[in-house]
């Protein structure tokens, strides 16, 4: 099992550490710092968190390697507040990047991530070029869920812009509406681990899994595969 925790940079997003209650405002846990601790010590080496989660500062502290995924109301003031806090790995969906000139300062902290079926215009490595080669500072977050129907796709990213690649997101998402699934398939993660062999090691990754899950049911979700992984 330890052996993808060897070769890549193993990582949970704050969704899975914070309680939502009543689908209402996300909370800090009360053992928040305990969890972290205890995620570490399991293997998690890296966090990815959102601007709507609090304590940036005990995150960066534990985990100076955590990234920063943008939502839609943030863009680019929340990148640059995400540079403040110490944010090395800023993701954004291509379609937050309608004016290049305000993104460029942001270099090669921000990611652009690829889309799923539901956003097709963002799929391939010729579209996220439009953005790319126009920011040739940034990298690419490549989401393994986000082409499970058209391995091709993913292919084509890594073919012309692996060296590039920066953050993975790994999971299940269910087609009707996009939300991600608290576990993984056997097919998925043979899907996943078949392109893991295919990026740089090092890389992180992240399990992008369901905001319901608790921190205890991720883990297993990511030992589970690492199980997978290591056969």
């Amino acid at each position: 099992m330890r052996q993808l925790f060897s070769n890549f940079q193993v990582g949970l997003p704050t969704g899975s550490i914070y309680e939502r209650p009543n689908q209402g405002v996300r909370r800090r846990n009360a053992n928040f710092e305990s969890v972290l601790r205890e995620l570490k010590s399991r293997g998690i080496s890296t966090i990815e968190t959102h601007h709507d989660f609090p304590d940036p500062e005990v995150i960066l502290e534990m985990f100076p390697n955590a990234s920063y995924h943008l939502t839609r109301r943030a863009k680019v003031a929340g990148a640059h507040n995400a540079l403040k806090y110490g944010y090395t790995r800023i993701i954004a969906h291509p379609d937050y990047i309608t004016d290049i000139n305000p993104w460029k300062d942001i270099g090669k902290h921000l990611l652009i991530e690829n889309m799923d079926h539901l956003d097709p215009q963002w799929r391939s490595a010729g579209a996220l070029s439009t953005l790319l080669e126009k920011l040739p500072d940034a990298g690419v977050c490549l989401d393994l869920a986000h082409a499970i129907d058209k391995p091709s796709l993913l292919d084509g990213i890594i073919s012309i812009y692996g060296s590039r690649i920066r953050e993975i997101h790994l999971g299940e998402i269910n087609r009707r509406n996009g939300h991600h699934l608290s576990t993984i398939s056997k097919q998925s993660t043979a899907h996943c681990i078949s392109f893991l062999h295919k990026v740089e090691q090092g890389t992180p990754i992240i399990f992008e899994l369901a905001l319901g899950a608790s921190w205890k049911e991720s883990i297993s979700t990511v030992e589970s595969f690492a199980e997978e992984y290591s056969c």
